[in-house]
């Protein structure tokens, strides 16, 4: 149990020196918390992706399902996603993009209009 959320188990626990995440998207989403559960994921994306756990980034892009289900996570948002999760999908991730996307999120949290691209190139 984390504390505060009595009779909830924690969304991640760690357990010999790794975070195992259990899957906490359904549940964000059906609290109406989606874009809150886009920038956990990439909170966790950019921790594995320095660890070079690059399997873990895939697994978890690959669970993301629900967050493209949410109402809340706008139209700009979601293409930064989409984007994420191919890229991740075909291990071209990297530790840049994955801050560049969680930055996006944080400021475009409050402006929706915000638009979404990559800074460098080579995402190709």
């Amino acid at each position: 149990m984390s504390p505060g959320r009595v009779g909830r188990p924690a969304p991640f626990s760690a357990s010999s020196g790794t975070i195992r995440q259990e899957n906490f998207f359904p549940r964000f989403v059906a609290q109406g918390i989606g874009y809150d559960a886009a920038m956990v994921s990439l909170d966790l994306a950019v921790l594995y992706l320095r660890q070079g756990r690059t399997d873990e980034v895939r697994r978890l892009a690959e669970e993301m399902l629900p967050i493209f289900q949410a109402q809340d996570v706008h139209r700009e948002a979601f293409a930064a996603l989409v984007l994420f999760q191919e890229a991740a999908r075909h291990d071209q991730m990297t530790l840049d993009r994955a801050i560049e996307i969680l930055t996006y999120l944080r400021e475009a949290r409050t402006d929706p209009e915000r638009r979404f691209g990559w800074k460098k190139r080579g995402m190709g």
